[in-house]
C-alpha cells in the first residue's frame, strides 16, 4: 500500500502541476504548443501524469487509466498533424484544440478526484455521476467549447 501511496501522490503532484502550466500556457500564449515553454513543461508534466496513472489500480484498469490513454492518443495526433501540416492550414488548429482538449481532460479527472474525495471523511460528491460533479463537468466542457473558439477566433486572425 505505501507504494501505491507514494505513486499516488506523484500522480497528483505532477497532474497539478500539468494543469497549472497549462492554465499558464492559456493565459501567456492563448495556447498550449510545443513551440513555447509553457506549453513544453505542460506537455511533459502531461505525459509523466498519464504514466503515473498507470501504476494506479485500485479497482483495476477503469475509467481513469481510459482517459490517460485517450489524453496520450490526443496528444500524439496533435503532434503529428501539427508539425507534419498533415491536414494543410487546418493543422494549427486541430494541434491547437487537440493540446487544450488535454487540458480539459485533466481538469475532469480533477474535478472528479477532488468531487469524490474532499472534505475527508464526507466527500462533496457520491461518486463521478453524483448532479453536481455532472454540472461541473458540464461547465468545464463549455469553458472548453468558449476557450476553443477564441482559440480558432485568434488563429483566424493571426493569418489573415
Amino acid at each position: 500500500m505505501p507504494a501505491l501511496m507514494l505513486i499516488g501522490g506523484m500522480h497528483v503532484i505532477i497532474g497539478l502541476v500539468a494543469i497549472g502550466y497549462g492554465v499558464l500556457a492559456l493565459l501567456r500564449d492563448g495556447m498550449i504548443s510545443s513551440n513555447h515553454r509553457f506549453g513544453q513543461l505542460y506537455l511533459v508534466a502531461t505525459v509523466l501524469a498519464c504514466m503515473t496513472a498507470f501504476g494506479l489500480f485500485r479497482n483495476g484498469f477503469g475509467a481513469g487509466h481510459w482517459l490517460a490513454v485517450l489524453t496520450l492518443a490526443v496528444m500524439f495526433a496533435a503532434a503529428l498533424i501539427g508539425k507534419a501540416r498533415l491536414l494543410g492550414g487546418a493543422s494549427l488548429y486541430v494541434e491547437t484544440i487537440g493540446y487544450s482538449a488535454t487540458l480539459l481532460f485533466h481538469l475532469l479527472s480533477a474535478a472528479t478526484e477532488i468531487g469524490t474525495r474532499l472534505p475527508l471523511g464526507a466527500p462533496w460528491a457520491s461518486g463521478p455521476m453524483a448532479r453536481g460533479l455532472l454540472l461541473l463537468d458540464a461547465a468545464l466542457v463549455l469553458l472548453f467549447l468558449a476557450v476553443s473558439g477564441l482559440q480558432v477566433r485568434m488563429l483566424s486572425q493571426g493569418e489573415g
